[in-house]
């Protein structure tokens, strides 16, 4: 597997294609298909945990709809 700071958005991509396929096969994966979306699944798993051990994630309250001052 690759660096996880290597690791870029076509991730993303490629598991939303997987996700399209998934749902024109009747929601169901091949065994590739299947391997394929884990190993792209554990991948983003390791991005975003990359993400929170180095602090770049927010964690706290929304202040989507608090007017500011």
């Amino acid at each position: 597997m690759e660096s996880v700071k290597e690791n870029n958005s076509w991730v993303v991509r490629e598991m939303m294609d997987l996700r399209v396929m998934w749902k024109r096969q009747n929601f169901k994966f091949t065994r590739e298909q299947r391997s394929r979306y884990d190993e792209l699944l554990e991948l983003r798993r390791e991005r975003v945990n990359y993400f929170y051990s180095i602090d770049q994630v927010w964690i706290g309250p929304s202040n989507h709809k608090k007017p500011t001052d």
